[in-house]
């Protein structure tokens, strides 16, 4: 397994090693937002919890001086740490929707549709479309693409995929499906990943 994972980086060109690494940051950070996404987000329901708990306390206990000066105080850091970790989490969110690879929108989508249809046509390669479009804790836009080449437009083919490698989003291609008949017939399925 090991020889064969060597020696599949082995073939690869420079331009698909870097997009094979770049792949893998990108998948690391994921990873990392989602995690400190739902962490700062469980800190701040804690924080809300207690905030709500010690402004009870300070209710129930105004005879006891020296205890409602401590919760006070406790409830002041609270507050201050909570806003604190709101901010972060605003600071964070927006550099997600900003991220031109890690945020795909309707619009974007579109303008990626638009640029593989306009791919196929430039390449003269005759196909139909299936869109899903999926949200679960990340938005997938699955894009099912049949078509029909014929055996001397290879190199067009070819290029049409690479043509949709070359799209800065994280995605994968995947279930390949060539069939040779009269033409080659081929089936392809591209998915594309956006954090909502």
């Amino acid at each position: 397994m090991r020889n064969k994972i060597e020696e599949y980086l082995n073939d690869l060109d420079k331009k698909n090693l870097i997009m094979l690494y770049a792949s893998v940051i990108i998948m690391f950070f994921i990873i990392y937002y989602n995690y400190n996404y739902s962490v700062l987000s469980e800190e701040i329901i804690s924080y809300d919890n207690k905030i709500s708990k010690l402004q009870q306390n300070l209710k129930h206990n105004i005879s006891n001086k020296k205890e409602l000066v401590s919760l006070k105080k406790m409830m002041i850091e609270l507050k201050k740490e909570n806003v604190s970790l709101k901010e972060d989490l605003k600071y964070l969110s927006m550099l997600v929707k900003t991220s031109k690879i890690l945020y795909i929108n309707d619009e974007k989508f579109l303008d990626i549709l638009n640029y593989i249809l306009q791919k196929a046509v430039n390449s003269n390669i005759k196909a139909s479309y299936t869109l899903n479009v999926q949200t679960e804790k990340f938005k997938k836009y699955l894009i099912k693409i049949k078509g029909v080449f014929k055996a001397k437009q290879y190199i067009d083919f070819y290029n049409f995929i690479k043509s949709i490698e070359s799209i800065k989003a994280v995605k994968v291609i995947s279930n390949i499906k060539l069939e040779k008949k009269e033409n080659i017939e081929f089936e392809i399925k591209v998915l594309f990943w956006s954090i909502i």
